[in-house]
């Protein structure tokens, strides 16, 4: 019983990690990045750490994740507002995993927010 579910959280997390193929910029302080959006549903801010970004997804850990426990995988979350450096957009995202750690894909952006984010990402030093 316990090997079944340890594959499945395996699978899970293969999956995960192959749908992301840009390259990921862990949240430190080279990377100053802060991130929330209210559930689609019930209008409850939802808030967490950032772990890490890239240009097409972010993943965060909830500071409340029961409060997600009814959004399903797929989801298009439409207000999310994510602070890079010092601008502010409003990407619309999609829940990809819902655990201890959530992960989104950013579904669209408004006007010049991708271009605001691939800028930002772009000046931040390579770790060595």
């Amino acid at each position: 019983m316990e090997a079944d579910r340890l594959q499945s959280i395996l699978n899970n997390k293969l999956s995960i990690e192959e749908k992301r193929k840009a390259r990921r910029y862990k949240a430190d302080e080279n990377c100053k990045v802060e991130y929330m959006f209210s559930h689609p549903d019930t209008g409850c801010i939802i808030t967490g750490t950032v772990n890490n970004i890239s240009k097409t997804g972010i993943a965060f850990g909830p500071d409340q994740k029961d409060l997600l426990n009814d959004l399903p995988l797929a989801r298009e979350i439409p207000t999310c507002s994510l602070k890079i450096g010092g601008e502010i957009i409003s990407p619309v995202c999609k829940l990809v995993h819902s655990g201890m750690t959530v992960s989104l894909e950013f579904a669209a952006f408004e006007d010049f927010d991708q271009e605001i984010l691939n800028d930002y990402l772009d000046s931040i030093p390579l770790s060595r």
